[in-house]
């Protein structure tokens, strides 16, 4: 993929058009839009302080208390 992305990025700097398979550009942007979250999510303070109150919690849900809270 990083491979793919490298001869893309220097298609792009040379102004030259790469064709790329539809299902390949899908898999392409759902990766990015992919990374993107991650990168956003790991750069989150509130984020990073949710994971670790969660972690320490020792809460925990009937199968049928968790259908009521998600609504299920």
């Amino acid at each position: 993929m990083n491979t793919l992305i490298r001869k893309l990025n220097t298609s792009i700097l040379k102004k030259s058009v790469a064709v790329v398979p539809i299902d390949v550009w899908e898999k392409m942007q759902t990766t990015l839009t992919d990374l993107r979250e991650d990168l956003e999510m790991y750069a989150s303070v509130n984020y990073k302080k949710s994971i670790v109150k969660a972690r320490r919690s020792t809460k925990s849900y009937s199968p049928s208390e968790a259908r009521k809270k998600l609504a299920l």
